[in-house]
Protein backbone atom coordinates (compact mmCIF):
# COMPACT_ATOMS: atom_id res chain seq x y z
CA UNK A 1 0.00 0.00 0.00
CA UNK A 2 1.45 3.61 -0.40
CA UNK A 3 1.80 6.25 2.02
CA UNK A 4 -0.35 9.05 2.18
CA UNK A 5 1.07 12.48 3.61
CA UNK A 6 -1.97 14.48 4.81
CA UNK A 7 -1.98 18.30 5.87
CA UNK A 8 -4.08 19.55 8.74
CA UNK A 9 -3.63 23.30 9.43
CA UNK A 10 -4.41 25.30 12.81
CA UNK A 11 -5.19 29.03 12.17
CA UNK A 12 -5.09 31.54 14.52
CA UNK A 13 -3.67 28.91 16.89
CA UNK A 14 -2.46 31.18 20.11
CA UNK A 15 -6.19 32.09 20.49
CA UNK A 16 -7.13 28.61 20.95
CA UNK A 17 -8.85 27.58 24.61
CA UNK A 18 -5.69 26.42 26.43
CA UNK A 19 -7.03 25.02 29.79
CA UNK A 20 -5.59 21.47 30.42
CA UNK A 21 -8.24 19.34 28.17
CA UNK A 22 -9.58 22.59 25.92
CA UNK A 23 -8.96 20.74 22.40
CA UNK A 24 -9.82 22.14 18.66
CA UNK A 25 -10.44 20.30 16.17
CA UNK A 26 -9.14 20.89 12.12
CA UNK A 27 -10.94 21.21 9.35
CA UNK A 28 -11.70 17.59 8.09
CA UNK A 29 -8.98 15.96 5.17
CA UNK A 30 -10.06 13.19 2.41
CA UNK A 31 -7.22 10.95 1.39
CA UNK A 32 -7.30 9.76 -2.36
CA UNK A 33 -9.10 6.59 -1.07
CA UNK A 34 -12.17 8.63 0.08
CA UNK A 35 -11.01 7.95 4.12
CA UNK A 36 -12.31 11.50 6.30
CA UNK A 37 -9.37 12.43 8.66
CA UNK A 38 -9.42 14.78 11.18
CA UNK A 39 -6.78 15.90 13.90
CA UNK A 40 -7.31 17.36 17.01
CA UNK A 41 -4.53 19.61 18.93
CA UNK A 42 -4.68 20.16 22.88
CA UNK A 43 -3.03 23.32 23.36
CA UNK A 44 -2.63 22.86 27.65
CA UNK A 45 -2.33 18.65 27.10
CA UNK A 46 -5.00 16.27 28.86
CA UNK A 47 -4.89 15.29 32.44
CA UNK A 48 -5.82 11.40 33.22
CA UNK A 49 -2.94 10.24 30.98
CA UNK A 50 0.46 10.35 31.64
CA UNK A 51 0.88 13.11 29.46
CA UNK A 52 0.52 16.42 32.12
CA UNK A 53 2.77 19.30 31.48
CA UNK A 54 0.27 22.27 31.05
CA UNK A 55 2.35 23.36 28.57
CA UNK A 56 3.30 20.52 25.79
CA UNK A 57 0.69 20.16 23.20
CA UNK A 58 -1.06 16.88 22.30
CA UNK A 59 -2.10 15.69 18.93
CA UNK A 60 -4.81 12.94 18.47
CA UNK A 61 -5.52 11.98 14.99
CA UNK A 62 -9.32 10.60 13.96
CA UNK A 63 -10.83 8.39 11.09
CA UNK A 64 -14.34 9.70 10.14
CA UNK A 65 -17.54 7.25 8.98
CA UNK A 66 -14.66 4.20 8.75
CA UNK A 67 -12.20 1.97 10.48
CA UNK A 68 -8.49 0.78 8.72
CA UNK A 69 -5.66 -0.55 10.07
CA UNK A 70 -2.58 1.77 9.86
CA UNK A 71 0.20 3.48 11.62
CA UNK A 72 1.24 6.82 11.60
CA UNK A 73 3.47 9.93 11.89
CA UNK A 74 3.21 13.08 13.26
CA UNK A 75 5.38 16.38 11.77
CA UNK A 76 5.23 19.74 13.33
CA UNK A 77 7.04 22.39 10.85
CA UNK A 78 8.10 26.06 10.86
CA UNK A 79 6.89 28.49 8.91
CA UNK A 80 9.36 27.70 6.02
CA UNK A 81 8.14 23.90 6.38
CA UNK A 82 11.69 22.60 8.57
CA UNK A 83 10.98 19.75 11.03
CA UNK A 84 10.36 20.81 14.57
CA UNK A 85 8.84 17.62 15.73
CA UNK A 86 8.61 14.25 14.22
CA UNK A 87 6.82 11.66 16.55
CA UNK A 88 6.11 7.88 14.86
CA UNK A 89 4.76 4.95 16.08
CA UNK A 90 5.63 1.65 14.12
CA UNK A 91 2.51 -0.25 16.05
CA UNK A 92 0.12 -0.72 13.29
CA UNK A 93 -3.26 0.59 14.95
CA UNK A 94 -7.38 0.44 14.38
CA UNK A 95 -8.97 3.92 13.55
CA UNK A 96 -12.37 4.85 12.99
CA UNK A 97 -13.33 3.13 16.48
CA UNK A 98 -16.33 3.77 18.68
CA UNK A 99 -15.41 4.84 22.18
CA UNK A 100 -18.96 3.20 23.26
CA UNK A 101 -18.43 4.71 26.78
CA UNK A 102 -18.41 8.11 25.63
CA UNK A 103 -20.00 7.49 21.97
CA UNK A 104 -17.64 9.04 20.27
CA UNK A 105 -15.17 8.81 17.51
CA UNK A 106 -11.45 7.52 19.55
CA UNK A 107 -8.49 9.29 18.58
CA UNK A 108 -5.42 8.13 18.64
CA UNK A 109 -1.75 9.90 18.69
CA UNK A 110 0.88 11.42 21.49
CA UNK A 111 1.14 14.24 24.12
CA UNK A 112 4.47 16.26 25.00
CA UNK A 113 5.08 17.10 21.36
CA UNK A 114 6.52 20.35 21.72
CA UNK A 115 5.63 23.54 24.39
CA UNK A 116 2.89 25.81 23.53
CA UNK A 117 5.07 29.02 24.44
CA UNK A 118 7.69 27.77 21.61
CA UNK A 119 5.25 27.91 19.53
CA UNK A 120 3.60 30.86 20.09
CA UNK A 121 7.02 32.52 20.19
CA UNK A 122 7.41 34.92 17.58
CA UNK A 123 11.28 34.41 17.55
CA UNK A 124 11.20 30.63 16.56
CA UNK A 125 8.99 31.49 13.54
CA UNK A 126 6.95 28.56 13.87
CA UNK A 127 3.77 29.58 13.13
CA UNK A 128 2.74 30.85 9.51
CA UNK A 129 0.75 33.58 9.83
CA UNK A 130 -0.88 32.79 13.43
CA UNK A 131 -1.01 28.97 11.92
CA UNK A 132 0.62 25.48 13.56
CA UNK A 133 1.15 23.31 10.29
CA UNK A 134 0.95 19.32 10.93
CA UNK A 135 1.47 17.08 8.72
CA UNK A 136 0.45 12.77 9.07
CA UNK A 137 2.38 9.96 7.16
CA UNK A 138 -0.37 7.67 7.45
CA UNK A 139 0.83 3.73 6.05
CA UNK A 140 -2.91 1.96 5.91
CA UNK A 141 -2.44 -1.74 5.80
CA UNK A 142 -4.68 -3.47 2.73
CA UNK A 143 -4.95 -7.07 2.09
CA UNK A 144 -2.68 -7.85 -1.11
CA UNK A 145 -1.69 -11.09 -2.78
CA UNK A 146 1.55 -11.19 -3.51
CA UNK A 147 3.66 -14.53 -5.63
CA UNK A 148 4.66 -17.04 -3.74
CA UNK A 149 6.77 -19.75 -5.99
CA UNK A 150 6.06 -23.68 -5.00
CA UNK A 151 8.96 -25.13 -2.81
CA UNK A 152 11.02 -27.40 -4.88
CA UNK A 153 11.12 -30.49 -2.64
CA UNK A 154 8.51 -32.68 -3.66
CA UNK A 155 10.21 -33.30 -6.79
CA UNK A 156 13.31 -33.21 -6.08
CA UNK A 157 13.37 -35.31 -3.34
CA UNK A 158 12.03 -38.09 -5.13
CA UNK A 159 15.14 -37.74 -7.43
CA UNK A 160 17.50 -37.48 -3.91
CA UNK A 161 15.39 -40.99 -2.86
CA UNK A 162 16.53 -42.84 -5.48
CA UNK A 163 19.93 -41.74 -5.87
CA UNK A 164 20.64 -42.72 -1.93
CA UNK A 165 24.01 -40.61 -1.91
CA UNK A 166 24.89 -40.26 1.62
CA UNK A 167 26.15 -37.12 3.24
CA UNK A 168 29.47 -36.21 0.89
CA UNK A 169 30.09 -31.78 1.95
CA UNK A 170 30.39 -30.17 4.88
CA UNK A 171 30.09 -26.21 6.14
CA UNK A 172 31.95 -24.65 8.94
CA UNK A 173 30.51 -21.66 10.41
CA UNK A 174 30.82 -20.08 13.13
CA UNK A 175 32.99 -23.02 14.45
CA UNK A 176 29.98 -25.65 13.61
CA UNK A 177 29.97 -27.93 11.31
CA UNK A 178 26.88 -28.63 8.70
CA UNK A 179 27.01 -31.38 7.01
CA UNK A 180 24.51 -31.40 3.22
CA UNK A 181 24.20 -33.91 0.10
CA UNK A 182 25.57 -32.12 -3.25
CA UNK A 183 22.75 -33.58 -5.44
CA UNK A 184 20.25 -31.81 -2.88
CA UNK A 185 22.67 -28.46 -3.55
CA UNK A 186 22.41 -29.15 -7.01
CA UNK A 187 19.05 -28.93 -7.68
CA UNK A 188 17.97 -26.62 -5.30
CA UNK A 189 21.09 -24.03 -4.47
CA UNK A 190 23.36 -24.22 -7.88
CA UNK A 191 25.68 -21.50 -6.79
CA UNK A 192 26.09 -22.73 -3.18
CA UNK A 193 27.04 -26.20 -4.93
CA UNK A 194 29.55 -24.63 -7.70
CA UNK A 195 31.27 -23.38 -3.53
CA UNK A 196 31.18 -27.02 -3.25
CA UNK A 197 32.75 -28.17 -6.36
CA UNK A 198 35.74 -25.55 -6.76
CA UNK A 199 36.84 -26.46 -2.88
CA UNK A 200 39.42 -29.27 -2.30
CA UNK A 201 37.22 -32.44 -1.19
CA UNK A 202 37.24 -34.02 1.86
CA UNK A 203 37.54 -30.38 3.82
CA UNK A 204 35.35 -28.26 5.10
CA UNK A 205 34.02 -25.25 2.69
CA UNK A 206 34.47 -22.28 5.22
CA UNK A 207 31.70 -19.89 5.33
CA UNK A 208 32.82 -16.26 6.51
CA UNK A 209 29.82 -13.79 5.03
CA UNK A 210 26.99 -15.58 6.47
CA UNK A 211 26.06 -16.03 10.08
CA UNK A 212 25.14 -19.62 11.46
CA UNK A 213 21.84 -19.36 11.97
CA UNK A 214 20.64 -18.05 8.38
CA UNK A 215 23.06 -20.47 6.48
CA UNK A 216 21.64 -22.52 8.66
CA UNK A 217 17.69 -21.55 7.59
CA UNK A 218 18.90 -21.09 4.51
CA UNK A 219 19.70 -24.83 4.14
CA UNK A 220 16.30 -26.34 5.70
CA UNK A 221 14.69 -24.30 3.10
CA UNK A 222 16.60 -25.96 0.34
CA UNK A 223 15.71 -29.22 1.67
CA UNK A 224 12.28 -28.69 1.38
CA UNK A 225 11.86 -26.12 4.67
CA UNK A 226 9.34 -24.10 4.75
CA UNK A 227 9.93 -20.08 4.19
CA UNK A 228 8.14 -19.07 7.37
CA UNK A 229 11.01 -20.35 9.25
CA UNK A 230 13.25 -18.05 8.05
CA UNK A 231 10.33 -14.85 8.17
CA UNK A 232 10.01 -15.94 12.18
CA UNK A 233 13.82 -14.73 12.78
CA UNK A 234 12.55 -11.26 11.43
CA UNK A 235 10.50 -11.43 15.01
CA UNK A 236 7.55 -9.04 12.86
CA UNK A 237 4.95 -9.82 15.71
CA UNK A 238 7.74 -7.46 17.99
CA UNK A 239 6.50 -3.64 17.01
CA UNK A 240 7.00 -2.33 20.09
CA UNK A 241 10.61 -2.95 21.09
CA UNK A 242 13.11 0.02 19.37
CA UNK A 243 15.97 -2.89 19.64
CA UNK A 244 13.31 -5.44 18.30
CA UNK A 245 13.29 -3.29 15.44
CA UNK A 246 16.72 -2.56 14.34
CA UNK A 247 17.59 -6.43 14.95
CA UNK A 248 14.83 -6.81 12.26
CA UNK A 249 16.11 -5.00 9.67
CA UNK A 250 19.71 -6.13 10.17
CA UNK A 251 18.33 -9.76 10.04
CA UNK A 252 15.77 -9.01 6.64
CA UNK A 253 19.20 -7.42 5.64
CA UNK A 254 21.09 -10.43 6.17
CA UNK A 255 18.72 -13.05 4.84
CA UNK A 256 17.95 -11.16 1.71
CA UNK A 257 22.28 -11.10 1.41
CA UNK A 258 22.45 -14.80 1.65
CA UNK A 259 20.01 -15.79 -0.41
CA UNK A 260 21.27 -13.28 -2.90
CA UNK A 261 24.32 -14.69 -3.08
CA UNK A 262 23.57 -18.26 -3.07
CA UNK A 263 20.77 -17.82 -5.69
CA UNK A 264 18.09 -18.84 -3.31
CA UNK A 265 14.87 -16.84 -5.14
CA UNK A 266 12.17 -18.43 -3.41
CA UNK A 267 13.22 -17.34 -0.06
CA UNK A 268 14.40 -13.92 -0.77
CA UNK A 269 11.06 -13.36 -2.80
CA UNK A 270 9.42 -14.27 0.75
CA UNK A 271 11.80 -12.50 2.83
CA UNK A 272 11.57 -9.37 0.37
CA UNK A 273 7.55 -9.37 0.44
CA UNK A 274 7.27 -10.16 4.67
CA UNK A 275 9.35 -6.97 4.60
CA UNK A 276 6.95 -4.73 2.68
CA UNK A 277 3.59 -6.11 4.20
CA UNK A 278 5.01 -5.06 7.64
CA UNK A 279 6.01 -1.15 6.91
CA UNK A 280 9.55 -1.03 7.57
CA UNK A 281 10.22 1.95 6.38
CA UNK A 282 10.17 5.91 8.33
CA UNK A 283 11.90 8.91 6.90
CA UNK A 284 15.26 7.85 8.78
CA UNK A 285 16.26 4.54 6.79
CA UNK A 286 13.77 4.87 3.32
CA UNK A 287 17.21 5.94 2.08
CA UNK A 288 19.15 2.77 3.51
CA UNK A 289 16.72 0.58 1.95
CA UNK A 290 16.63 2.30 -1.61
CA UNK A 291 20.53 1.81 -1.90
CA UNK A 292 19.96 -1.73 -0.29
CA UNK A 293 17.18 -3.23 -2.62
CA UNK A 294 18.60 -1.69 -5.51
CA UNK A 295 22.13 -3.41 -5.00
CA UNK A 296 20.27 -6.59 -4.10
CA UNK A 297 17.61 -6.60 -6.80
CA UNK A 298 14.58 -6.39 -4.82
CA UNK A 299 12.19 -4.72 -6.78
CA UNK A 300 9.13 -5.59 -4.60
CA UNK A 301 11.06 -3.64 -1.65
CA UNK A 302 12.51 -0.73 -3.63
CA UNK A 303 9.33 0.11 -5.34
CA UNK A 304 7.49 0.45 -1.88
CA UNK A 305 10.82 2.20 -0.38
CA UNK A 306 10.59 4.33 -3.68
CA UNK A 307 6.86 5.44 -2.77
CA UNK A 308 7.56 6.53 0.56
CA UNK A 309 10.65 8.36 -0.52
CA UNK A 310 8.16 10.23 -3.02
CA UNK A 311 6.03 11.05 0.29
CA UNK A 312 8.66 12.86 2.31
CA UNK A 313 11.57 13.85 -0.39
CA UNK A 314 11.34 16.89 0.72
CA UNK A 315 12.70 16.22 4.31
CA UNK A 316 14.85 13.42 3.36
CA UNK A 317 16.88 15.45 1.29
CA UNK A 318 17.38 18.24 3.80
CA UNK A 319 18.61 15.55 5.80
CA UNK A 320 21.90 13.93 6.21
CA UNK A 321 20.69 10.96 4.53
CA UNK A 322 20.15 12.66 1.01
CA UNK A 323 24.67 12.52 0.74
CA UNK A 324 23.86 8.65 0.50
CA UNK A 325 22.26 8.52 -2.53
CA UNK A 326 25.23 10.29 -4.28
CA UNK A 327 26.56 6.88 -4.05
CA UNK A 328 23.82 5.91 -7.52
CA UNK A 329 23.44 8.61 -9.83
CA UNK A 330 21.13 6.48 -11.12
CA UNK A 331 18.75 5.93 -8.69
CA UNK A 332 18.91 9.44 -8.19
CA UNK A 333 17.02 9.50 -11.89
CA UNK A 334 14.61 6.91 -10.94
CA UNK A 335 13.22 8.58 -8.15
CA UNK A 336 13.25 12.17 -9.86
CA UNK A 337 11.04 10.65 -12.01
CA UNK A 338 8.94 9.17 -9.75
CA UNK A 339 8.49 12.26 -8.11
CA UNK A 340 7.30 14.05 -11.19
CA UNK A 341 4.88 11.17 -12.43
CA UNK A 342 1.58 10.83 -11.59
CA UNK A 343 -0.04 8.10 -10.77
CA UNK A 344 -3.09 7.86 -13.63
CA UNK A 345 -3.76 6.27 -16.65
CA UNK A 346 -0.96 4.24 -18.35
CA UNK A 347 -2.99 0.66 -17.35
CA UNK A 348 -1.42 -0.47 -20.63
CA UNK A 349 2.00 0.23 -20.65
CA UNK A 350 4.06 -2.72 -19.02
CA UNK A 351 6.49 -0.56 -17.64
CA UNK A 352 3.79 1.28 -15.41
CA UNK A 353 2.52 -1.80 -13.87
CA UNK A 354 3.72 -2.58 -10.11
CA UNK A 355 6.08 -5.00 -9.42
CA UNK A 356 3.75 -7.37 -7.85
CA UNK A 357 1.54 -7.29 -10.72
CA UNK A 358 4.51 -8.44 -12.86
CA UNK A 359 5.42 -11.00 -11.07
CA UNK A 360 1.93 -12.14 -11.01
CA UNK A 361 2.11 -12.08 -14.68
CA UNK A 362 5.47 -14.02 -15.00
CA UNK A 363 4.25 -16.35 -12.62
CA UNK A 364 0.83 -17.23 -14.15
CA UNK A 365 2.93 -17.92 -17.47
CA UNK A 366 5.72 -20.13 -15.73
CA UNK A 367 8.54 -17.70 -16.45
CA UNK A 368 11.50 -16.41 -14.01
CA UNK A 369 10.18 -13.74 -11.37
CA UNK A 370 13.38 -12.74 -10.12
CA UNK A 371 15.25 -9.94 -11.54
CA UNK A 372 15.24 -6.24 -10.49
CA UNK A 373 12.02 -4.62 -12.34
CA UNK A 374 13.25 -3.10 -15.57
CA UNK A 375 14.27 -7.00 -16.30
CA UNK A 376 10.67 -8.30 -15.40
CA UNK A 377 9.31 -5.53 -17.69
CA UNK A 378 11.39 -6.77 -20.36
CA UNK A 379 10.93 -10.71 -19.94
CA UNK A 380 7.02 -9.95 -19.98
CA UNK A 381 6.66 -7.74 -23.32
CA UNK A 382 9.02 -10.69 -24.90
CA UNK A 383 6.30 -13.03 -23.67
CA UNK A 384 4.01 -10.82 -25.21
CA UNK A 385 5.18 -10.53 -28.49
CA UNK A 386 6.14 -13.90 -28.73
CA UNK A 387 1.97 -15.17 -28.06
CA UNK A 388 1.00 -12.21 -30.86
CA UNK A 389 2.92 -13.77 -33.26
CA UNK A 390 1.82 -16.98 -32.80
Amino acid sequence: SKPLMLRFKFEDFESYPHAPNDFTLSEKVTDEDGHVWQLSVYPAGTTGTEHTDPDKIGLYLYLRGASVNASISLIVRDSVGNIQSYVTDDEITTYGERDQERDQDRGIGFGDILNRSEIINESNSILLDGALIVDAEVQIEKEQTFVQTANPLAKNMLQFFEDEKNIDVSFMIEGTLISAHKLILNMNAPILFDFCEKHEEGTPLIINDTSLVVFRVILRYIYGGEASEAISLLKLDNTKDKDASKERTKMGRDLIDATDRYGIIGLKLAIETALVKNYVMNMNNVVDWLLFADAKNCPLLKEYATNFFVVVVRDVLKSDASEKLKQSPKLISELMLAASSTPNDYFDDTSKMSVNSLRKKLHKKGLDVDGPKEMLVNRLETSNKRQRVV
